[in-house]
């Protein structure tokens, strides 16, 4: 099974770690150490909102379907972000409009 495309380019050096050992099911886990403290940040991020579990003796697989709802979770979030900082721009300038 191949990673979405995405899922290699978007979202850092974790996730992409994983899907490219195809580490996508218990039986497949691999083992990991993250390799410094952004990666160590990032691992425990997935780990805590269960986008990758532990199989055991340090190693972990990545859960795709927990991935794509964790994304879609940030996707909306910073669509969200972004809507409130418009409109706040918005207000302001019109704040200085002299019609």
């Amino acid at each position: 099974m191949n990673a979405p495309v995405n899922l290699l380019r978007v979202h850092g050096a974790t996730p992409a770690w994983f899907a490219e050992r195809h580490a996508l099911a218990p039986g497949d886990a691999v083992a990991f150490s993250p390799a410094g403290a952004l990666a160590r940040r990032r691992f425990e991020q997935l780990l805590g909102a269960g986008v990758l579990r532990p199989a055991g003796e340090g190693r972990y697989w990545m859960d795709l379907a927990a991935w794509h709802r964790w994304s879609e979770r940030r996707r909306r979030l910073h669509a969200a972000v972004a809507v409130a900082i418009c409109l706040a721009a918005a207000a302001v300038l019109m704040l200085f409009y002299r019609g």
